[in-house]
């Protein structure tokens, strides 16, 4: 049992490397990382055995770097074609393969961050594939095929977001 509250605990690391410093959780929440784990199996494992009742994992359906303009960007600047995956099924496979039986509920939302500017997005938009400010021009072009001003925010597209969450009770 922790002695500290859990606003009172920081625990700097990666995970799972510092699961055995944060101890057990009633329910366990794992919000958009998972695509970004290098070795999903030991990741779930740890998640598992830090929860006493529960795991609830949210992300994307697929992989939020699948996008048409991020695969445009990716294209035109380096040649490359992007994957289209993976998805949340992937990630539940893998769930499968540490012997645990996964919940999935898919679901949408219209509820969408944005940016405040066009310059933001761009510049948001040119780091994730890879490039200075000097390619702001193109990278603006490219962008404004796919992005729109709504509710006074720049968006990527009036599409709603599609989410999976994830859950299990621990054995």
């Amino acid at each position: 049992m922790l002695e500290q509250s859990p606003a009172d605990l920081t625990v700097l690391g990666r995970w799972p490397d510092v699961a055995s410093q944060v101890g057990q959780a009633a329910v366990v929440v794992c919000g958009h990382v998972l695509y970004n784990v290098p070795d999903l199996g030991p990741f779930i494992t740890a998640l598992n055995g830090a929860a006493r009742r529960r795991v609830v994992i949210e992300i994307t359906q697929s992989h939020p770097r699948t996008r048409t303009v991020e695969r445009a960007l990716w294209k035109h600047f380096w040649g490359l074609e992007r994957p289209t995956g993976p998805t949340f099924t992937e990630a539940v496979a893998v769930m499968r393969e540490c012997a645990i039986d996964p919940r999935v509920e898919l679901w949408q939302t219209d509820e969408r961050w944005g940016f405040a500017d066009l310059e933001a997005l761009v510049a948001w938009m040119r780091r994730t594939v890879c490039l200075d400010a000097s390619r702001d021009a193109e990278v603006r072009a490219i962008v404004l095929e796919h992005a729109a001003q709504q509710d006074g925010r720049w968006r990527l597209s009036g599409e709603p977001r599609s989410l999976a969450t994830i859950w299990w009770d621990v054995q």
